[in-house]
Parts: C-alpha cells; sequence; structure tokens
C-alpha cells in the first residue's frame, strides 16, 4: 500500500499543476494502474477480476475525485489527515463485510474505529467552522 500510494502520484504531478482536472485524473488512474499492477506481479499473484474487486475500484474513482477537490478546496494538510482516516475506516468495513475477516480482539477493534469516526467528524466539524 506504501509504495502503491508514493508511486502513484508520480504520473499525476508529471502533468503538471495547470493541466484540466481530467487530465490529472486520467495521468492519476494510468500510475495507479501501473503501480499496482506492478505491485501484484512482483508479488507473485496473477490478476483476477472479480465483483468486490470491481466494487472497490469504483469506490477508489470516487475518492479519488473527492480528493483531489478537497485538496482545492481545503488543502492538502487537512485533506490528508481526513483521507487517511477515512481510508482506515473503509478498509476495516471492507474486510468484515466483503472479505469476512475474522477479528483477534473485537472490542478492541471497534473502540478504535470509534475513536478514528470521532476524529473524522471532529476535523470535518472544525473545518466547517473555519470555512464559515
Amino acid at each position: 500500500t506504501f509504495v502503491g500510494n508514493g508511486t502513484h502520484s508520480v504520473f499525476a504531478k508529471l502533468a503538471g499543476e495547470d493541466v484540466p482536472v481530467l487530465v490529472y485524473l486520467n495521468c492519476l488512474s494510468a500510475g495507479m494502474l501501473l503501480g499496482c499492477t506492478a505491485m501484484v506481479t512482483a508479488m507473485g499473484s496473477s490478476l483476477h477480476v472479480t465483483w468486490p474487486g470491481l466494487l472497490g475500484g469504483l469506490l477508489l474513482c470516487g475518492s479519488i475525485l473527492c480528493y483531489v477537490n478537497a485538496i482545492k478546496r481545503i488543502g492538502i494538510v487537512w485533506c490528508d489527515m481526513l483521507t487517511a482516516s477515512a481510508a482506515t475506516v473503509t478498509s476495516f468495513v471492507w474486510g468484515k463485510i466483503c472479505f469476512r475477516e475474522p477479528s483477534t480482539h473485537f472490542a478492541g477493534a471497534v473502540i478504535g474505529l470509534l475513536m478514528l469516526l470521532g476524529g473524522i467528524c471532529g476535523i470535518s466539524f472544525l473545518l466547517f467552522r473555519r470555512l464559515q
């Protein structure tokens, strides 16, 4: 994940700052496609198209669109805090619902999830107040 997140933005940065949003998103998507394909291949796995994978891709596309717009509106620092927390919550829920992953300590997982949701709500409220 860290390698993928660190490398897919390179293509978007190569597009430059004064390009239309559609061009930027296409460059970002190309970087993600190449980065993810390289990582899956490097791990020795084969590529399979599945419904959860397609749904995850659609969720990711919508998330990136919101991410790019959020950077323009509230800045990269605030956006990264919200994005990291939201990605963690989404990953947890996705694993529980879609992949039925077991938890070794369910109460601890729920407490951590509630803390993250509280942080997201707190940051969102603070941003709401600052942008008024």
